[in-house]
């Protein structure tokens, strides 16, 4: 999986859409967290 993930983010044009993207998927992730921690989930 890290391979393939590095192979695609070598392409500039997907690099540059992957980290547009970066900070909602980073708020999901805390979302998540923060649900499982509280027990709804």
């Amino acid at each position: 999986m890290r391979t393939l993930k590095a192979g695609l983010l070598a392409d500039p044009k997907t690099r540059s859409e992957y980290d547009a993207i970066a900070n909602e998927f980073e708020m999901a992730c805390e979302l998540i967290a923060a649900r499982s921690s509280a027990g709804l989930i």
